[in-house]
Formats: C-alpha cells, sequence, structure tokens
C-alpha cells in the first residue's frame, strides 16, 4: 500500500500500531508495521518518481477458510458456524475495549483455520487503507464503496455496512454490531440480509428495508437467535444491541444450548435448504472417560488409590445424607462435562458446551465472578487441574493428527496466554506435592504398550517408571500421594474376562509396592481435597 498523503500516514501509522497491540486468540496478529523504498521498474507501479516510500503491515497467516466459504461452498453445520461467530464476537469484544472499530465487517474478513479457530482480520485498516473507489463508478465496483466525511475516509463493503455509514456520520463499535448482525443474517438463512444488485440498491436497502423474516428462509433457527438478529440490525444505533460483549456471550449460551434451543424454538418444520444437521462429534477416550465416573474401571480405582495411598478417616461425602446436606448450583450454563476445585478453594474450573463446540471457564468463588480461559472451540477440552498453589490451571486439548491423544496446556488461574507443557498424553496429570512435576499416562499403542511417566515443568525431562505391555493396558488418571513417594494407577487385562488392580509405584526407583485387587460391583465417587484426594465407596 503506497500512501503519500502526511495526515493519511500519520493515521495509517497510528491506528496500525492500535491494531497492532491487540492481543487475542480471534484476531489476527500483526508483527510489524514498516517502511520501505519502492524504485522504478521493480512492478510496483510508483509512477515516474524516482522512488515511493511504502508503508506495510506484516501480520500472521492463516491456513484456513474465509467464513464466505465455510457458509456457501462447505455448507458447515449451523451450529458450527456460529460457534465461529461467537468467537469472532470475543475478538471483536476485545477490540472494542481497546477503543478500535472495525468498519468492514463481512464474512470474507473472518478466516477459520483448520484446526478451527476463527480470526478476524484487517482491525483498523478498513477505513484507513488509499481507496480508489473515488475514482471509479459504483457500478464497475458494486461491493466495495467510500464515503467522505468530517471525521476522514471510511470504508465499507455494501450489503454489511450500517445505516450511518451509509449516510457518512461518525461510526462507533455499534456500527461493527450492525455489521455483525448481516453476518449472522447470512449464516442462518445463506442469503444476504440486503441483497441487491448494485452497491447503491444495497445501501438504499440498508437505510430504508427490513430483511426477509429468518424463520421464513430457515424455519428451524431458534426463536432465541432470531431476536438476536433483530437487536443487531435495529436501524438506530441507540436502539440497537449495545455491546459486541453481550453478543458473544448470548451467541456463546445459543451454541451451548443449541439442541434444547431448536426443539423449544421451532415450528415443527424441517432446517431450510443449506442448513445442515448437526453431526456427532467423536470424543476421544481420555475426556469421554471423565464422564464415565460409575464406570468400574474408574470407579475401582479411586477406592483402590484411597486404600493404598493410606488415606484414613471419613471420606467426604460419607455422612452427607443427613438432612443438613445443601446443594447449590454454580454453573447455569448447562452442558458441564468436567470440573475441577483448586486446593484451597478459591477457584472452579469447568467445561461446558456440547463435543465440539466447548469452553472453559474459571469461576472465584468468594465474588461470584466467572472469566472465559478458553473460548469456544472444536478441540475436546478435559483433564482440568489446578496447580498445588492454584495460580495455575492445566488441561487437556485434544490433537487433531492424534486419536486418544492430547496436548498438556498451562493457563494462569484468571485468565491469560496459553503455554503447551507436554505432549502425546493419554491421561490428565497429577502433581507432585513440590508443584513441580507431574505424572501422566501415555499410550503406544502401535508397540502395545502403555507407559506411566513423570515430567519435571522446569525442565520438560521426562521419565518412565512404569510399563504395562499387551494384554496388560494401564487404564485411567495416575494419583501421586500427599507425601510424594508413591504414584497409583490402574491395570486391567481382558484376557480371561476384564480383571483390574491398583499399582502403587515408587515415584523414584519405580518398584511395585502394593496391589489392591478391584472387585466387580464397587463403585467410589473421588474428589480433590486440600489434604490430597478422598473418596466415598458404596456397593
Amino acid at each position: 500500500m503506497l500512501v503519500r498523503n502526511e495526515e493519511r500516514l500519520r493515521r495509517f501509522i497510528l491506528e496500525a500500531k492500535s491494531a497492532s497491540s491487540l492481543n487475542h486468540p480471534n484476531i489476527v496478529t500483526i508483527y510489524e508495521i514498516g517502511r520501505d523504498e519502492v524504485r522504478p521498474g521493480d512492478g510496483s507501479n510508483v509512477g515516474d518518481a524516482a522512488s515511493a516510500a511504502v508503508h506495510f503491515i506484516s501480520m500472521e497467516r492463516v491456513d484456513g477458510q474465509t467464513l464466505t466459504d465455510k457458509m456457501h461452498a462447505e455448507k458447515e453445520d449451523l451450529r458450527t458456524l456460529l460457534g465461529y461467530l461467537a468467537q469472532a464476537a470475543e475478538g471483536l469484544a476485545n477490540a472494542h475495549a481497546a477503543g478500535i472499530v472495525h468498519r468492514d465487517l463481512k464474512p470474507g474478513n473472518i478466516m477459520v483455520s483448520k484446526d478451527g479457530y476463527a480470526k478476524v482480520l484487517d482491525f483498523g485498516l478498513a477505513k484507513l487503507t488509499e481507496a480508489r473507489a473515488a475514482e471509479k463508478d459504483l457500478s464497475a465496483a458494486p461491493t466495495r464503496t467510500e464515503h467522505r466525511t468530517g471525521e476522514g475516509v471510511v470504508l465499507g463493503t455494501a450489503g454489511y455496512m450500517s445505516p450511518e455509514q451509509v449516510q457518512g456520520r461518525p461510526v462507533d463499535s455499534r456500527s461493527d454490531i450492525f455489521s455483525f448482525g448481516c453476518i449472522l443474517y447470512e449464516a442462518v438463512t445463506r442469503r444476504r440480509a440486503f441483497e441487491a444488485d448494485s452497491a447503491v440498491d444495497a445501501m438504499h436497502m440498508i437505510l430504508h428495508d427490513t430483511p426477509a423474516p429468518v424463520n421464513e428462509l430457515n424455519p428451524a433457527a431458534p426463536a432465541e437467535l432470531r431476536r438476536l438478529i433483530r437487536r443487531c440490525l435495529v436501524k438506530s444505533p441507540d436502539q440497537r444491541l449495545q455491546s459486541m460483549k453481550d453478543l458473544a456471550i448470548e451467541l456463546h449460551e445459543i451454541v451451548e444450548d443449541y439442541e434444547s434451543l431448536s426443539i423449544s424454538g421451532t415450528s415443527g418444520s424441517g432446517p431450510a435448504s443449506g442448513a445442515a444437521v448437526v453431526q456427532p462429534v467423536r470424543r476421544p477416550a481420555w475426556i469421554a472417560g471423565f464422564a464415565a465416573a460409575g464406570l468400574l474401571g474408574i470407579a475401582g480405582l479411586g477406592f483402590g488409590i484411597y486404600r493404598i495411598l493410606g488415606h484414613s478417616g471419613t471420606a467426604a461425602g460419607d455422612d452427607a445424607a443427613g438432612p443438613s446436606l445443601r446443594m447449590t448450583s454454580i454453573s447455569g450454563r448447562g452442558s458441564v462435562v468436567g470440573a475441577a476445585l483448586s486446593g484451597e478453594g478459591r477457584y472452579l474450573a469447568y467445561v461446558s458446551g456440547p463435543p465440539g463446540q466447548q469452553a472453559l471457564w474459571v469461576r472465584q468463588l468468594n465474588t461470584g465472578s466467572e472469566v472465559r480461559i478458553l473460548p469456544l472451540g472444536p478441540r475436546g477440552v478435559g483433564g482440568l487441574r489446578f496447580s498445588p498453589n492454584g495460580d495455575y490451571l492445566y488441561y487437556l486439548a485434544e490433537e487433531p493428527e492424534k486419536a486418544d491423544l492430547a496436548s498438556l496446556f498451562q493457563v494462569p488461574s484468571l485468565g491469560g496466554p496459553a503455554r503447551k507443557r507436554a505432549s502425546d498424553l493419554a491421561s490428565a496429570v497429577s502433581f507432585a506435592p513440590d508443584g513441580k512435576r507431574v505424572c501422566f499416562l501415555r499410550s503406544m499403542r502401535q508397540k502395545g504398550k502403555d507407559l506411566l511417566i513423570i515430567r519435571d515443568l522446569e525442565t520438560g525431562e521426562e521419565r518412565t517408571i512404569a510399563t504395562a505391555e499387551e494384554p496388560l493396558s494401564m487404564w485411567a488418571a495416575p494419583s501421586w500421594s500427599p507425601d510424594g513417594k508413591t504414584i497409583a494407577t490402574a491395570v486391567h487385562t481382558a484376557a480371561g474376562g476384564v480383571h483390574a488392580q491398583v499399582v502403587a509405584v515408587d515415584a523414584g526407583d519405580g518398584r511395585h509396592e502394593r496391589r489392591q485387587q478391584l472387585r466387580g460391583g464397587e463403585h467410589v465417587r473421588g474428589r480433590r481435597h486440600p489434604c490430597g484426594p478422598s473418596v466415598s465407596h458404596a456397593r
């Protein structure tokens, strides 16, 4: 991009720097803002000038498709599209909080990476790009338009511009909400909200017309979603939905409760053409196992660990059946599939949402406030564990190319950048008392064996302390004893029927110390406690 006007250059640099300050997983990262000299004959078309300054922006490359492709070419199912849009809304809310308005939102400016993360493009650039639309007839460029106002140059794409943009009036974050509503409408109906043969006709429709009702084009669209779209597409900014953050929250809730909303919010008609049915998502064994606490292996493992690691006294929950029992609903989001409590009881972490559309939250129990640690995404999430001091949350995220394996990530308990700490895990981790080491299982299916591994979080050094080879296999997450000397895990075999036992392994030299045979019919619930694992046992 060539910029010769000094005032435009000043604005270009100022807003490019503002955009580069944004740090959010759903916004494309700007790496560099620079300047170079272009000379005649290098193909840059700088005219007769001896040389010209080129001011450029270097940004993240996203390997994936635009939302336009996902909506129309790939015909992605609606709930998945809404998940992408919820992610994009999170990124936009972050930009709005920093005082940056996009001004050129459209499906082509939202990329979806191959691993399912939405990223918004072109922040701060739309109103600063050296426009040439004014030098051409509108009919020759029907989708890209420019308007000069007292506030400067504002660019937009006809069909997605807000009424205030069309009129050349100053805009704020509510303009992006209208444009986002146009994208939502298109995702649900597979038609543009303001579709016309020319830019002029599209802008006239934006000012004076109301789009066709969503339920006429897609009767299966939930009523909550239809209302949200209507609130976004109100002509007056003052009457419109006011906050992109509120929009993101509502979208997340619609996605998480989509199936129940679809049942209660439809008229019984099938989905409109182009609105695909939501397909079930396969859950890796390390995720599915968290929901199967009643199965013999996990149940018996908890009871066996309790006995082997030497805990005594009444287990938590043994006397909880009396009249003093009080249960409190902490999350109203529904579809909670995994949770963890920090050792000192400050934080509760939980995963909510259906497979393929899960989000990770942390709640401060003393204040009731919540923060979204991980936005909606396609990767399965589970294995939640807090560090012993409660400062960090560790979680497992599915590795798309490796069935039943996951990567371990560390994130500050109140939110921040996630850091990958290990790969190829087949279980959740358990912390050593010092908080510097973790143990976990790693499955090597092709070689027919499972490994019990200790990893130093500071150095990354790993040490295998136990191996189970076919027909034996390790199953369920290991548990490190409070004194740090012993790690317990379950070993089972299907030879001659399913048999399982808990094996206590010396954390120093790997010797097997004690074994507890698991009996059929045993059931147990386990939870973390400041003093270590505790369980209740029933038959």
